[in-house]
Formats: structure tokens, sequence, C-alpha cells
């Protein structure tokens, strides 16, 4: 139903505005400060946002929506993967002696408030995008479910 469908997405969303700003965080400590470190967490973000498309066509097309639950696996594996090192940017951060701050410079709300709306239209273009191209493509071409699959691949 349409009501289940927002409800899963909006928390769906509360799961990925809590998992992604501590994430980056652990992927910085990690790294040791290195932007080569948030590069590769980047990519990963794009290489996941490129491959679901894939990923759910195949699962759909070889079993129907019944094997949808098997979608969850890579984020099992994933969750196993990080289990390892969660501890160690723990260790690293409570082990580096503590140096003074520097005084807060005062904020600029005008900039912050700019930023902001930059983002808000950017996610509001992004998810539209994401959301009604493979329609658009599938009404367009004719070429069914797998030209919008192709379509998703190509805008991530």
């Amino acid at each position: 139903s349409y009501a289940l469908t927002l409800l899963f997405m909006g928390i769906g969303g509360i799961g990925v505005a809590a998992y992604h700003p501590e994430s980056a965080r652990v992927a910085r400590v990690a790294g040791g400060g290195s932007h080569t470190a948030m590069g590769w967490f980047s990519l990963g973000g794009n290489l996941g946002f490129a491959l679901a498309p894939v990923l759910v066509a195949v699962v759909v097309g070889i079993g129907g929506l019944g094997l949808t639950p098997l979608l969850v696996l890579p984020a099992l594996v994933g969750s196993l993967l990080t289990l390892p090192v969660l501890r160690g940017p723990e260790r690293m951060t409570s082990a580096a002696p503590r140096t003074a701050t520097a005084a807060a410079a005062p904020d600029d709300v005008a900039s912050f408030v700019k930023l902001a709306l930059a983002v808000v239209c950017r996610s509001i273009v992004f998810v539209g995008l994401s959301t009604f191209i493979a329609f658009y493509v599938r009404e367009r071409t004719g070429g069914g479910a797998a030209a919008g699959t192709a379509a998703l691949v190509v805008l991530y």
C-alpha cells in the first residue's frame, strides 16, 4: 500500500540520516584524517547507488517480489565486515593527546543558510530524478523494466 511504502521510506530516510554522519566521521578517523579515506567512503556509496538497481532487477527478474528479502544480504555482509574495525577508531581517538582547541569563530548564518538551501534543492532534484527516471524512460522508449534499470545505472 502507499501508506506503508511512505512509512518505510520515512524510516529508511531516518536510518540514512542517522548513519552517514557517524560513518563519515569513523571513516575519517580510521583513515588518519586522510582525504583519500573519505574518497573511498564516497566511492563506496556511489557504487552502491549504481549497483543497487542492477541487483534489484536481477533478483526480481529471477524470483519476482517473493525474493526481495534477499536484498538485505548485502547490508548484512557490510555490517559484518565493519565489526572488526568498530573499536579501532575509538582506541585511536582516546589514545591521542588532547590539545587546546582554538577559539570558536562567530557563526556565519547567511552562508550556512545558502549552503543548506543548495543541499535541499540538490536533494529534491536528485530524489525526484532517481524516483521517476525509470518510469519516464520506460514510458518514452517502450523498453520495459530493463530500460528503466539502465537509466538508473547511468544516473548513478
